[in-house]
Formats: structure tokens, sequence, C-alpha cells
């Protein structure tokens, strides 16, 4: 076993298993003659509700969250492109697809006996995950601790007119 796959199998536990797990997988690695290994795994932290629905729904709806990191990739070549007609389009896309995942993701909360009261930061992680290259690939990795969120700028398309959308006149 590696850090990876121990971390794989702990982060798909509920949180209030996670601690006891992390622990006992750690007790067993390090009798096994590994203590490096069985420190990191020590160190992995234990996943809030909000992470770990995020984590939950990497793992049971793979191909909504494939979806929603691919739209992300798709919108951030927009903006970088300056493309309006693309980032209108996209812009969309992403309320339809968040809006399908935090209601599967609340459905899965409730299924689990839980309430889906974090779900202002899983819809704040998700969007993070769009407009943030970095933060969808830790949320790929289905392994998140807390909830992401982005507070940097997002460009706005140069309008194709000018300014104000109106043919410039000389």
């Amino acid at each position: 076993m590696d850090l990876n796959a121990a971390a794989d199998r702990l982060y798909g536990l509920p949180p209030n298993e996670f601690t006891a797990a992390r622990d006992a997988l750690a007790k067993e690695i390090k009798a096994a003659g590994n203590a490096d290994l069985a420190r990191e795994v020590g160190n992995l932290r234990r996943p809030t509700v909000a992470a770990w629905a995020v984590n939950q729904a990497v793992r049971r709806h793979p191909e909504e969250i494939g979806e929603l990191l691919d739209l992300g990739e798709r919108l951030r070549t927009a903006w970088h492109e300056q493309d309006a007609e693309a980032l209108s389009e996209l812009t969309g896309r992403r309320s339809e697809l968040t809006g399908r995942l935090s209601r599967l993701i609340a459905e899965d909360a409730e299924a689990g006996g839980r309430r889906p009261a974090a779900l202002p930061e899983v819809e704040q992680t998700l969007d993070a995950a769009i407009v943030d290259a970095d933060a969808a690939e830790r949320v790929r990795q289905g392994r998140l601790t807390a909830p992401l969120s982005y507070s940097g700028f997002v460009p706005a398309p140069i309008a194709p007119h000018g300014p104000y959308g109106r043919a410039r006149t000389p």
C-alpha cells in the first residue's frame, strides 16, 4: 500500500469513521515495518462534511463531476480567448451542471441520513473547481479535507463593438 491508496480508502469513508480508520491503518502499516508511510497516513486530516460530500460525489457521480471539470476547462479557455459567444453558452451550461450536481449531492446526503446543511460550501467548492485549474485537480482526486473557494478575478469578455456594445463611429 502507498499513500495514494491509503488516502483513497480513507477519504471514501464518512467523516465520523475517518479518524478511527486512519489511526488503525497507520498502526497496521507501522506494525508491517513502514514507519514513514504510517506517519504520513497518521497526518491525513479528517474531511469536513462539505469536503466529504464532494469527495463522495467524485466516487458516486464520476461522469457528472468529469463533465463539470471539463466544462470548467472550456470556460477558462473561453475567458482566456475572450470568446463572448462561448462564454455565454458555457455560463448557461455551468448553472445547469452545478444545479444538477448540487441536487445529487443533497440526495446522497439525505439517503445517508445526513442533512445537506453544507450545501452552500459544496456549491462554492464546485464553483472553485470550475474557475481554477488547481482546484479542479484537487476535486478530481476526491481527497478534499475542507471546502474550496475562489476569490480571484475572472475576466469578462471584451465587447465586439466597443465597451458599450455599439459600433464605434470615427
